[in-house]
């Protein structure tokens, strides 16, 4: 392009919008080649100049030539006032109160807090904001953002315009740098340059207004550079709805701005958005708690509401829902008035303001969150990301919380299908287990010897139906996991009778001794649990009438890097588990989710094991997987304090679960033992690879649809 008289690029521009800025983007382009940036400042010099001197004003000149150009002062600096020169297009946002609250806010912060800092704007307009922030603090990099491009456009000639002097030498800072060196703009729906990108960032800023429209416009697919001044105007505007629970407050686009920023926001972030304080501060809040930030109010004041804003939408939202929106009779009141009265306060002639508030936000725990929003931002959790909601009051629980949340999203995001659970437990579960025993009780056992179970319920229920003993004895506090009608049945008859037994050794020992049953499931008192004595008698009772011992550790097994004194486990760490002894724990002390309960099982006798299996199998008291990924989770969290697998060399002997033929109980009942020597359930009887085609149970192997992803999640 070569460069005209400037009174003929005025009359040129004078045409039409679209002349105007096809000329302006010339003169970027010629900016481009060589020597042709020093010619192009050189150039808008003497057009600043031009257009000064002549006698039309602002808006008059605007509405005539299509463009304007504007000085902007923003602060003092060693008794000199520094200034913007910038030019303005019809399709772009002109400063005014937003967005000076914005950078008020802004300016509260020491120059440290972006010197050295990738920094992004969204919705930059004419990019004043990142023109005069990187001016004034020395970003490593600032990035402006916008989705229209001639808003881009514009502000690469501002940076042209402030980069350089009027000779069009670069303005160097006391870093040896200058603007063009620190700032760029790109054309970008949201943050989706920088993700496209891969940019890590340290600050996301943006002054995006909050305004209701009645249906989408799917902006990303029809804005071109040619679209009309008032159509790009609008998108500056951000009304197009996003698929957000908050798009009923005008705050979907923010809502996207957020789970974008968590995306490619490095882990000491921090998101600085100017808010529209007409939702409510209950509101404003909530959007950012729910996806997991930290917030804090840095600045607000009170802005007149603009008289081309349309608030019946929110007059509507009111009538059908007991929510009030936020508005003021003044620019100093304190109390605020509905919509609904604002707007009939604006139909006698008066004025309404609304509160304009600049927030800070930090993710609390970003790697878990960040896996998160990775994972849901795909198709088909439209549900997820409405319904999310990372708002805790504890902050302990909700780092236990999110970090199971995060796991949880990335092995799903690994996983096309929901693996089949082997009855017995998932191997890495009764590894880790395993491996805790041994790490912090000295128990030298193998995950072999492990079996887990969905909770106490249905073990104890599976273990008695598969025992089928005539007399057992429960203790009392534990009658609750066993269906009442077995303690109804009464002796000589051809079912199971249960009698309810006290929980002190001593007492319990008594019936053991007078009332010979074949099956005794006890717990421990709190003191009879602090040595191995009482435990050892009560295996000692048992074996002398050939009971078995069910023995329920729940209440005294802790998930614990410093685990209370256990003299049950204390024993077993010199001495093998009993054969006719098993373990209970159930992990019933979880305070994060409470529902989430499961059950393991320790016995080292092999037979037993084996008949649990098939037991599980054939009565589908499997564990969830998503469970036995949660505990998981906190068991490896527990493994990593101990290193005592790699102290020792890996060199103890383990104790592998062995065949019994004295202490196994009775034999199984013939259906119960033809029923588990079905093919479909004796499962060890084959051998099963990755490459098998399971034909013998429900589960589907092919992929899960994201529905199911989604209601996980």
């Amino acid at each position: 392009m070569a460069l005209i008289p400037h009174r003929d690029f005025l009359e040129h521009c004078s045409q039409s919008s679209q002349i105007a800025y096809e000329s302006l983007k010339g003169l970027l382009e010629l900016a481009s080649e060589p020597d042709g940036l020093i010619k192009v400042r050189q150039y808008l010099s003497e057009l600043v100049h031009l257009c000064s001197d002549m006698s039309e004003d602002d808006e008059e000149f605007l509405r005539k030539y299509h463009f304007s150009f504007s000085t902007l002062a923003l602060w003092n600096e060693a008794e000199e006032s520094k200034q913007l020169v910038l030019l303005q297009l019809p399709s772009t946002f002109t400063p005014e109160d937003w967005s000076f609250t914005f950078f008020e806010g802004l300016a509260r912060y020491p120059s440290s807090e972006f010197q050295g800092r990738v920094t992004t704007e969204l919705g930059c307009g004419n990019g004043w904001i990142s023109i005069a922030l990187a001016s004034k603090t020395k970003p490593a990099k600032m990035i402006g953002l916008d989705i229209n491009p001639r808003a881009i456009t514009c502000a690469r000639l501002n940076l042209i315009l402030n980069a350089l002097d009027q000779s069009g030498a670069p303005i160097i800072d006391s870093e040896g740098k200058s603007l063009l060196d620190r700032v760029e703009f790109h054309v970008s729906d949201l943050l989706a340059y920088p993700i496209e990108q891969k940019i890590a960032v340290d600050r996301i800023i943006g002054c995006i207004p909050q305004v209701l429209s009645p249906e989408p416009l799917a902006a990303s697919q029809f804005v071109t550079e040619d679209s009309d001044d008032n159509v790009l105007y609008s998108l500056s505007n951000y009304c197009e709805k996003q698929g957000y629970v908050e798009d009923q407050f005008g705050l979907g686009l923010i809502a996207r701005a957020l789970e974008e920023a968590i995306i490619i926001a490095k882990p000491s972030a921090k998101i600085v958005l100017n808010m529209g304080g007409r939702p409510g501060t209950a509101v404003l809040e909530r959007l950012f708690l729910r996806r997991g930030f930290q917030i804090r109010k840095l600045w607000s004041t009170k802005v007149w509401q603009a008289g081309d804003t349309d608030i019946l939408p929110l007059v509507e939202i009111e009538r059908l829902t007991p929510h009030r929106f936020e508005f003021f009779s003044s620019l100093t009141s304190d109390e605020p008035i509905s919509a609904r009265t604002a707007q009939h306060y604006m139909k006698a002639g008066g004025k309404i303001a609304h509160s304009l508030s600049v927030y800070e936000a930090q993710i609390k725990n970003h790697a878990p969150i960040k896996s998160l929003f990775k994972f849901i931002k795909q198709d088909g959790f439209e549900d997820s990301r409405t319904g999310i909601d990372l708002a805790f009051s504890d902050d302990e629980l909700a780092e236990e919380k999110t970090e199971f949340i995060g796991s949880l999203s990335e092995w799903l995001s690994q996983h096309n299908c929901l693996p089949y659970s082997d009855a017995e437990g998932e191997p890495q579960l009764r590894r880790q287990i395993a491996q805790f025993f041994r790490s912090y009780w000295k128990i030298p056992v193998t995950a072999k010897s492990i079996f887990i179970a969905p909770n106490r319920k249905s073990l104890l229920k599976n273990q008695m139906q598969m025992m089928a003993p005539k007399l057992a004895l429960v203790e009392k506090e534990l009658s609750h996991l066993l269906p009442q009608a077995w303690f109804q049945t009464e002796s000589g008859s051809d079912q199971t009778t249960v009698i309810e037994a006290p929980r002190r050794v001593d007492e319990i020992c008594k019936l053991i001794d007078a009332l010979k049953p074949q099956l005794v499931v006890t717990a421990l008192k709190e003191f009879e649990s602090l040595t191995s004595d009482a435990f050892v008698r009560l295996c000692s009772m048992c074996a002398t009438h050939r009971a078995q011992l069910i023995l329920d550790l729940s209440e005294q097994f802790e998930l614990s890097s410093q685990p209370a004194p256990n003299g049950v486990f204390s024993y077993l760490s010199e001495n093998p588990l009993p054969a006719n002894v098993t373990i209970v724990c159930g992990l019933v002390k979880n305070k994060v989710y409470s529902d989430l309960e499961i059950c393991f099982l320790l016995s080292e006798n092999l037979g037993l094991l084996e008949k649990l299996s098939a037991a599980a199998e054939l009565t589908y008291s499997r564990t969830p997987l998503l469970t036995q990924r949660y505990y998981g989770r906190i068991f490896s969290d527990l493994l990593n304090f101990q290193l005592s697998d790699v102290r020792q060399g890996r060199s103890e002997k383990l104790r592998l679960p062995e065949e019994s033929t004295d202490a196994t109980g009775a034999p199984l009942r013939e259906h119960i033992a033809r029923a588990f020597s079905h093919p479909a359930i004796a499962v060890h009887s084959r051998t099963v690879s990755s490459q098998t085609v399971r034909l013998d149970y429900g589960e589907n192997c092919f992929n899960c649809p994201p529905l199911v992803y989604s209601a996980i999640m």
